[in-house]
């Protein structure tokens, strides 16, 4: 008989450790937390005494709680419970610092036998009662409290066998190991993905600069072909016209017509050299904010008649009138006078060069602060797509005229030159007057620029003192 029993209990204590090693092939391979809280409370239900549990986490990172259970057993008094425990495990911790589990049955027996020790978990006896919870066992990481493993009593007040809690203890051991690991999991997971975003930001911003490294190179290289192209234009008028003047050597009065022909080329595309150098310095002071502006009072009608008659010329070529519609009462405006020609010379002239038909007209109107001056012409326009992009450096819009070829109804014929400069250049100065400038246009139909000044009050002119009349130093040029 002795031996009958002793082989029945090895064997129960053999079913239990293959138990034990059953649930630890369970949860060997898991991952995810929520898979391992399912596995582990099926299995406590399947292979143990115990009916229900219930596992309990909190996220503290996300500020988030999960709670996990096999049917509907619902914890009374949740919150107040894990008040409690806390207090408990912070004094019930084992030498080596661990946290043990909470068994009801063991807490009742220290508090019969001593009492006035145990007085103040009096409190917790009793919700862990009232909720039947029998066994409580803390899941940890690091030295954090992170959740509960919750077992519900036995039916009618009975005990869990000693060997059942040794089955207990490895589920639990093996869960909190699992536990922990998947936590882990999830922060490596985590923290890839962050550092995979990280990854991913800088590649995209590596990208954008190597794309703007890319167009930066174009817009250079652009503006080499253009600037070449611009200056060599008129250097070469120059040396084609010196030579065909070589045949006039002694012998001016031979054709006089042809002398005086060849030196007004001559003159015009030294002028147009140096309007182009002009246009280069200022575009380089602009862009290193070295531009210098003196305002003051300015006649802003004269200057227009002023800039009207110097594109006379240009605009009689193509029988073009320009037209001034400039109010006569006009008051006069603050501004840079050479810098407000500079504006006025550089529209009227786009206008005159951009308009084959139709005509050029300077009109304006003003209030008590602002003059506002309209160029209008009857040019071929721009279009909507490339109106925001006027004024930036170097970009030339695709302007077309009217061929008197006609294909069809009319053949648009692309005109080149310029260098995408003007814009870039007046739109800043009008700007840095305390100005401000807009476009209107409607392909087939013209453009309409406009511009505001301040009027002048008797403002006080702005004093440079102190400031270098060194042209390569206001262009932030120094020497070695």
């Amino acid at each position: 008989i002795v031996d009958l029993v002793a082989n029945i209990f090895l064997s129960e204590k053999q079913i239990l450790r293959n138990k034990g090693e059953g649930f630890i092939k369970l949860l060997n391979f898991e991952q995810e937390l929520s898979d391992i809280c399912s596995k582990t409370l099926n299995y406590i239900c399947q292979n143990t005494s115990a009916n229900k549990a219930q596992i309990y986490l909190y996220d503290s990172v996300n500020t988030k709680s999960y709670c996990f259970t096999n049917g509907d057993w619902k914890i009374e008094n949740l919150d107040k419970i894990f008040a409690e425990i806390p207090v408990y495990w912070n004094k019930k911790t084992t030498a080596e610092g661990k946290f043990e589990a909470l068994s009801r049955s063991e807490l009742e027996y220290l508090s019969n036998k001593d009492a006035v020790e145990y007085r103040e978990y009096s409190n917790l006896l009793y919700l862990l009662e009232l909720s039947k919870i029998q066994i409580a066992y803390p899941i940890v990481s690091g030295n954090e409290l992170i959740g509960v493993l919750f077992i519900q009593d036995l039916a009618n007040n009975q005990m869990y066998k000693i060997d059942e809690l040794d089955l207990w203890d490895r589920i639990y051991s093996q869960f909190h190991i699992s536990v922990n690991k998947a936590l882990l999991y999830q922060q490596l997971q985590s923290l890839n993905s962050t550092l995979q975003q990280k990854v991913d930001i800088q590649t995209k911003e590596l990208q954008i600069k190597i794309q703007q490294l890319q167009e930066a190179r174009k817009k250079e290289n652009d503006m080499i072909d253009i600037m070449g192209h611009e200056l060599r234009t008129p250097a070469t008028i120059v040396k084609l016209n010196a030579q065909l003047l070589e045949k006039f050597a002694g012998d001016i009065d031979s054709d006089p017509e042809a002398y005086k022909r060849y030196v007004n080329r001559i003159k015009m595309a030294v002028d147009n050299e140096i309007k182009l150098i002009n246009t280069l310095l200022s575009s380089a002071k602009l862009e290193g904010n070295k531009i210098v502006i003196d305002p003051e009072e300015v006649d802003i009608k004269e200057e227009v008649e002023m800039a009207i008659h110097g594109n006379e010329k240009d605009a009689n070529e193509k029988n073009l009138p320009i037209i001034n519609n400039m109010k006569l009462d006009t008051p006069n405006v603050y501004a840079d006078k050479a810098r407000v020609v500079e504006i006025l010379n550089n529209l009227i002239s786009n206008a005159v060069k951009y308009t084959e038909r139709g005509s050029v007209t300077v009109e304006n109107r003003y209030d008590d602060n602002w003059i506002e001056i309209s160029i209008i012409d009857t040019g071929y326009g721009i279009s909507a797509e490339e109106l925001p992009k006027l004024g930036q450096k170097f970009f030339r819009a695709g302007n077309h005229i009217n061929s008197d070829i006609q294909v069809g109804d009319k053949m648009e014929i692309v005109r080149p030159g310029g260098t995408g400069l003007g814009l870039f250049v007046t739109f800043n100065l009008i700007r840095k007057m305390g100005g401000d400038v807009r476009v209107e246009s409607e392909v087939g139909k013209g453009s309409k620029f406009i511009f505001i000044l301040p009027i002048y009050k008797a403002q006080a002119i702005h004093d440079h003192d102190g400031e270098s009349n060194n042209m390569f130093e206001k262009l932030g040029l120094k020497k070695q």
